[in-house]
């Protein structure tokens, strides 16, 4: 499958560049708001607000949120693995691809 995607690296959450951000929404049309810590009560939420109100014509799909667990941080390799965003970035970006 060939994919044009954008990658934005929010390297400061103040100022959050979101000139960036709606350019690349405009441009793409979907997005994924992806982060270590959980998605309830995060930056990440507040993001995907500001996405979902400002370049709301410019969506071609949900904004998606993907954050680890709600939970505990483990300290057990194997299961930190299963508790960060990265074991379910796969499915949720195929989900968003098909919608």
């Amino acid at each position: 499958m060939d994919l044009d995607i954008d990658i934005i690296d929010l390297r400061s959450l103040a100022p959050i560049d979101y000139n960036a951000v709606e350019n690349s929404v405009k441009r793409t049309g979907k997005v994924i708001v992806l982060g270590e810590d959980s998605a309830v009560g995060s930056v990440m939420k507040d993001i995907a607000a500001h996405i979902a109100d400002v370049c709301f014509e410019y969506l071609d799909a949900p904004v998606k949120v993907v954050g680890s667990l709600n939970t505990p941080i483990p300290f057990e390799k194997g299961l930190e693995n299963q508790y960060l965003a990265n074991y379910k970035l796969d499915e949720v970006i195929k989900n968003l691809l098909e919608y």
